[in-house]
């Protein structure tokens, strides 16, 4: 019997803190309180970046990044807005890049580009999330890139970089509940034992 009640309680205790509990991932100056402090800045071809009112601006060939480190079932998460200042065939560009220690390309992805809004258009300010299946570190860069000329510049703005926690799936949910059920059983029984002892 008191084994039974040892399996049960260990057993709950397991399932209530295998719902991840590492240390989040953070990036820091993720709103540019501090202008570009804590961010890796590269132009090319007479790109720009400034801040102005907490949100960072990038234009014609520009990125910035910074290293980071996640553990598995966080996100990536930022504000973006691409604004095209050219016209097609010139389809500049507006990428999100992630690598790991390595070096070697986990995820690439084109936010926008004057292809997607059209000459001269505009996304409007947008979420980018890049959920990571596992723990790690590496970097990422965010950017805005002149395809094919350099004479009309496109424009990237950036805020409210994080790293967050995702929301618990359905499976983990499910654990975390079997495991509070778990400990009330045994609870329950322990109380019950006692009274008819």
């Amino acid at each position: 019997m008191k084994l039974r009640k040892s399996a049960q309680i260990i057993l709950a205790t397991l399932a209530i803190t295998s719902v991840n509990s590492a240390t989040a991932g953070i990036i820091n100056n993720g709103n540019f309180d501090e202008g570009f402090t804590d961010w890796n800045i590269a132009t090319q071809n007479g790109g720009t970046t400034t801040v102005s009112g907490n949100t960072a601006y990038l234009t014609a060939s520009s990125w910035i990044g910074q290293e980071v480190s996640w553990n598995e079932n966080e996100a990536i998460n930022f504000d973006w807005s691409f604004w095209a200042g050219d016209y097609l065939p010139f389809n500049d560009f507006a990428s999100f890049k992630l690598f790991d220690v390595s070096g070697s390309l986990i995820n690439e992805t084109i936010l926008s580009s004057v292809e997607m809004v059209g000459d001269y258009g505009q996304t409007g300010w947008q979420n980018f999330t890049h959920n990571f299946s596992q723990s790690g570190s590496g970097w990422f860069n965010v950017g805005v890139f002149n395809h094919g000329d350099t004479i009309l510049d496109s424009e990237l703005g950036l805020d409210n970089f994080a790293i967050v926690t995702e929301v618990p799936e359905p499976a983990s949910l499910a654990l975390l509940a079997i495991g509070i059920g778990g400990l009330a059983a045994a609870r329950k029984k322990t109380k019950s034992q006692a009274i008819t002892i």
